[in-house]
This record gives C-alpha cells, sequence and structure tokens, in this order.
C-alpha cells in the first residue's frame, strides 16, 4: 500500500475531522464576532457620552442664552422659546449619556418600523447633504491643486 492510499483509508471524506474543522471554523468566526461587536460597542458608547456631554453644555448656553433674552426684556418670549428648546436638548444629552449602543440601537430599529416615511426622508435628506458636502471639497481639492500647479 502506498502513502497516500493509507492517508485515504486513514482519513475519508466523511469523517468527525473534517466535520470538527468545519465546526472549529464556525466557532472561531462567531468568536471573531463577538469580539468585534464588543469592539465597536465599545466604540459607540465613548461617542455617545461625548454626543451627551456636548449636547448638555449645548443646552446650558442655550439657557443662559434665553435667560440674557428675557433679563433684557426685548422679548421674553423669545427668551422662553430658547429655554424650551434647552429642555429638549437636555433631554437628548441625558439619553445619550445613559443608553448604550445596545440600546440606541434597539430604539432606532423600533423608530424604522413605526415611522419608516420618516426614516426615508432623513435618509434621503443626509444623502443630498453628503453629496452636496463631497461636492463641495472636491472642488475645494481641485482649486487648491490648479493652484499648487500655478506657483
Amino acid at each position: 500500500m502506498t502513502a497516500s492510499t493509507s492517508a485515504m483509508q486513514s482519513d475519508p471524506p466523511g469523517n468527525g475531522k473534517h466535520h470538527r474543522s468545519r465546526k472549529e471554523r464556525r466557532r472561531r468566526l462567531a468568536d471573531g464576532r463577538d469580539v468585534a461587536k464588543t469592539i465597536v460597542g465599545r466604540q459607540v458608547d465613548a461617542l455617545l457620552d461625548a454626543a451627551g456631554a456636548r449636547l448638555t453644555r449645548t443646552a446650558h448656553s442655550l439657557r443662559t442664552m434665553g435667560q440674557t433674552m428675557r433679563d433684557a426684556a426685548d422679548d421674553p418670549m423669545a427668551g422662553d422659546a430658547v429655554e424650551f428648546v434647552a429642555s429638549y436638548v437636555q433631554r437628548a444629552a441625558d439619553y445619550f449619556e445613559k443608553a448604550d449602543s445596545d440600546r440606541v440601537v434597539r430604539d432606532l430599529e423600533w423608530y424604522g418600523r413605526r415611522y419608516p416615511v420618516v426614516v426615508a426622508g432623513a435618509a434621503f435628506a443626509t444623502g443630498l447633504l453628503v453629496s452636496r458636502f463631497v461636492k463641495v471639497s472636491s472642488a475645494e481639492r481641485l482649486h487648491d491643486a490648479h493652484d499648487d500647479g500655478n506657483e
């Protein structure tokens, strides 16, 4: 019996070794997904905390501006309106500071199911804004490249 014949007899294609290696690959893939999800989740959580802190500062600034407008007595209703907006900004800040990435994803999924037209409109508007930004930034780069070539 040759070496290749003995290898085929001792390790037929349908044996448990082939099945184990497939199972092992699946387990490793699942482990990799879990690690990636954990890393991305931590980064998203850090971004949510930073957004919450920025929104808290913005709400504080709006409250200060509203109080200044009210004290100036030019238009106390405008001051009240600014403070009203500040309260909503603070609510958003509290949400971002308390929520983790899983909760935000769940809430976005819920909102998308409940209000699909709003989500589609927001996606469309975001696409328009991004396309305008790309167009402007590419025009600036082209202009800068043209200016560098003339020097």
